[in-house]
């Protein structure tokens, strides 16, 4: 079974709530109601991701329109920190803003969090950051935008300092941008031509981090409004076209391209592409299969369709009639991926979380992705669309919510002889054995850091461990990382740490 999932519900006739997916599907009320009612939802072109986060055992953020709020009591309430300065006043630009990410300065060895919200300054979107270290928030940062009338988000993923996102309605106004949490300023990109045109701009997309340390997006683009490509690019500083991986001649995926949410990830190795397919005489939109592999330096014409080979991975229900299955006629699927190293240590587990539509109340199937032979396997179904899930999650446990946990917090990382020396405090009680898990580019963080003196805080040196460790909550502690013995490069900008209870 999964980590329970941190989900937050803005859109809807109720007031926000912070809720955990338990297991992956069952969806159990975490917070009481909180925040601004938005009343209606207009959710067909929104879905904002990684609205929550949980620093330790006690201490849980959630993002809104109109402000950053926190928990002190395990989620029960939550209280406004931060209120943005021009939180939006129109319905559909309130609901369409990102998640909540974390970054840490290696300058001044503090952790940030932040991301970015639509406001009520015309033409304009905000970064925002809040600095955990000193429990300060970062004075919001202005970008502008093409007008728009229907705003839409796709998806969105912290690459480095920075978090990569489109913005726009989804046809001739849409744009690529991506805020710096640590630098505290903007960029803003442009896609290649493509699939023979210059039109790749649908908000059906999706960002990985592949095995080589860049940065992958898949997304449904049209020609002329007829013909579809499923399209991948490479991002090493500016954007580059990766290849197609199929066209179809699909009017019917015309609002899918707003409204659906396609998936892009990397199990380690190869990136795994989940996509929609359709035409003018198929009676249903059904999901694709594809592998990209590191072998073919992630080159999208030498993808392999797994869906139906060897009887395929993805399963006859989410399959179109043309490959066996009975999926539905809609074109605004969604496929989530979140990806979680919590529920065994060591191991990266991937789940897909499916929509039959965009409808706001309409549940999720969420299946195991079991690898390139064996079919996705269904671990149930529940929660909505109208949740924000946490999108392909790389920061530990930071996601995910277990009521029992030990918090452990890393609250620094410096330059030191022989590697970098971790200040680290525990809560939950008691003594506990705290270690790390350590990966390059930005992978699921599976590898076990390897951890050498001197220890201070009262703990013990055991091996890539730190035992005896006090977790009230206030005691620091320091251990060093040896980085140079995992092979980790001076200048590697993609590592990603990771503590936990040993």
């Amino acid at each position: 079974m999964a980590s329970d999932w941190i989900v937050v519900t803005e859109r809807g006739a109720a007031q926000p709530t912070v809720s955990r997916y338990v297991g992956g599907f069952s969806k159990t009320a975490l917070s009481a109601a909180f925040g601004t009612n938005l009343g209606s939802d207009d959710i067909t072109s929104v879905s904002p991701f990684n609205c929550g986060l949980q620093v330790s055992a006690v201490t849980i953020y959630a993002v809104l329109f109109d402000g950053l709020y926190r928990s002190t009591d395990g989620g029960a309430t939550f209280a406004s920190i931060f209120a943005f300065p021009s939180p939006a006043a129109d319905l559909t630009r309130r609901i369409c803003h990102g998640g909540l990410h974390v970054a840490y300065d290696s300058g001044s060895q503090e952790i940030i969090i932040g991301g970015w919200v639509a406001t009520s300054i015309a033409s304009t979107i905000q970064g925002w950051t809040y600095n955990l270290t000193t429990g300060t928030p970062g004075t919001p940062v202005n970008q502008g935008v093409l007008g728009s009338s229907d705003e839409i988000c796709g998806s969105e993923i912290l690459y480095g300092t920075s978090v990569h996102f489109n913005y726009g309605d989804g046809f001739n106004q849409n744009q690529w941008f991506a805020f710096d949490l640590v630098a505290q300023s903007w960029a803003s990109f442009s896609l290649p031509a493509g699939g023979g045109t210059a039109f790749n701009k649908a908000a059906s997309s999706c960002y990985a981090v592949a095995s080589d340390g860049a940065l992958y997006l898949v997304l449904y683009g049209f020609l002329g409004g007829v013909i579809g490509t499923t399209e991948l690019y490479r991002f090493t500083g500016s954007w580059a076209f990766a290849g197609a991986l199929e066209t179809q001649d699909d009017n019917g995926l015309e609002n899918g391209a707003r409204a659906a949410r396609i998936a892009l990830f990397s199990d380690g190795t190869d990136l795994q592409a989940v996509t929609l397919f359709g035409g003018p005489t198929v009676s249903s939109h059904g999901w694709h299969h594809w592998t990209i592999t590191a072998a073919s330096n992630f080159d999208a014409t030498q993808a392999i369709n797994r869906t139906v080979l060897n009887g395929g991975i993805v399963p006859l229900a989410l399959r179109n009639v043309t490959d066996g299955g009975s999926a539905n006629v809609n074109g605004d699927k969604r496929c989530i991926v979140v990806q979680d190293t919590e529920t065994t240590p060591g191991t990266l587990v991937t789940l897909l979380a499916f929509s039959d539509d965009a409808s706001p109340g309409t549940p999720f199937a969420v299946y195991l992705y079991r690898g390139i032979v064996l079919p996705y396997l269904l671990q149930g179904s529940g929660g909505a669309v109208r949740d924000a899930l946490p999108q392909a999650s790389r920061n530990g446990g930071g996601y995910f919510f277990t009521p029992t946990q030990d918090g452990i917090e890393i609250l620094s990382v410096a330059p030191t002889t022989g590697g970098e020396t971790i200040t680290f405090r525990a809560s939950g009680g008691g003594t506990i054995t705290v270690q790390f898990r350590r990966s390059r580019q930005q992978q699921g963080a599976t590898g076990l850091a390897t951890l050498v003196g001197p220890v201070t805080g009262g703990g013990s040196l055991g091996t890539n461990q730190v035992t005896g460790v006090t977790a009230d909550g206030f005691q620091l502690n320091t251990v060093t990382w040896n980085f140079f013995a995992d092979t980790v490069p001076n200048n590697e900008a993609l590592v990603v740490l990771v503590p936990e209870k040993g």
